[in-house]
């Protein structure tokens, strides 16, 4: 039995929330997404809001009429909002170091508005009248439901969880609702599926444990450089244009369909390359961008270009489990044990 204070919610059999029933005489909140899987509509009391992307990012909100009601400029990067037109006035976006927007500012360089949160986004205090869409970790927040829209799913600031199942289950963890792992202050889930978290932690704490506590930072600088492999190249324009393959060429190599040897997909040659680059440069980047390689070696056996584009991300969730995640460690401590030897005298 439903009653007058409780909050219902539907979805598709995608496992995509399509409506949010409010209590009371709050009404209903629709949603609809593209093949993609990218919401391209909200509906609700307030009125219609119409999305476009870049890529994964948001760039433009339309109403039911078509008029541009915001646009929005943002890095390469997934959620790293720079700017907002709206209302004819541009606002320029501010963020701490997890990604979430603390502020924005006027063209005059004056503070319009300010955001406060608590360690799993809640929001505690904030100032300004300025609508702005970008909050805790650079998501969407809908004021109409009071969730932040995480691509995947729908993420509760009050409880600190997902509405809905990880839809990578048992390779995100035992508790499918849970945000990050509970671990708020070190990570963020742009995808709602808390894929490349690992191979963020897997590699800062093998570098840790291979380069000592001194060359802590350069064991966080490898990490970071390995996790930015899928903050950059997540989207399948890097899987069909990335420095090891043109589009043509992968147009007509067509020996295995989509697959192809990428930064995600490596073949022989791209991991051979993989694990010498870094030991010729001495380059904590390339070190960190070669070791996701050979970690995706693992990682997406079985999967395809195509596969690794419409799951956004959700490949690396093989590495989470079994012999594949023991596979990739190993790999992983090779490369940093080598790379130590002949790079990181300081370590020693």
């Amino acid at each position: 039995m439903v009653g007058s204070d409780t909050t219902s919610y539907a979805w598709d059999y995608e496992n995509r929330m399509t409506t949010v029933t409010l209590p009371g005489s709050g009404g209903t909140v629709s949603f609809k997404y593209d093949p993609f899987g990218r919401r391209i509509y909200k509906s609700s009391s307030s009125g219609t809001s119409i999305y476009a992307y870049d890529g994964d990012n948001l760039i433009e909100e339309t109403n039911s009429s078509g008029g541009v009601v915001a646009r929005y400029s943002q890095t390469q990067n997934i959620d790293e909002p720079l700017a907002m037109l709206r209302s004819g006035a541009t606002s320029y976006y501010h963020a701490d170091g997890l990604g979430s927007v603390t502020s924005l500012s006027s063209a005059a360089g004056s503070i319009a508005n300010t955001y406060t949160y608590d360690s799993f986004g809640k929001l505690t205090n904030s100032t300004g009248s300025l609508v702005n869409p970008f909050r805790y970790t650079a998501r969407e927040s809908d004021t109409e439901t009071d969730l932040y829209y995480y691509r995947a799913r729908y993420y509760d600031q009050v409880g600190g969880r997902f509405v809905s199942e990880d839809p990578i289950r048992f390779n995100g963890g035992p508790n499918f609702y849970t945000y990050v792992n509970n671990s708020p202050l070190n990570f963020n889930d742009p995808f709602g599926e808390f894929p490349t978290w690992w191979h963020r932690e897997m590699t800062n704490q093998l570098a840790l444990a291979v380069f000592g506590g001194k060359c802590a930072s350069k064991a966080k600088a490898v990490a970071d450089a390995n996790a930015n492999v899928d903050a950059f190249n997540h989207r399948i324009g890097w899987d069909l244009v990335g420095s090891t393959i043109g589009f043509s060429q992968f147009i007509t190599n067509s020996g295995e369909g989509w697959a192809q040897p990428g930064p995600h997909f490596p073949n022989a040659g791209t991991l051979e390359k993989a694990r010498s680059l870094p030991l010729q440069t001495c380059s904590l980047k390339d070190l960190g961008e070669s070791l996701h390689t050979m970690q995706d070696a693992c990682a997406h056996s079985g999967w395809s270009s195509f596969d690794h584009y419409t799951h956004l991300g959700a490949p690396d969730k093989q590495a989470a489990s079994g012999g594949i995640g023991d596979a990739a460690m190993m790999e992983t401590v090779s490369l940093l044990r080598a790379f130590k030897s002949k790079c990181l005298s300081c370590c020693q």
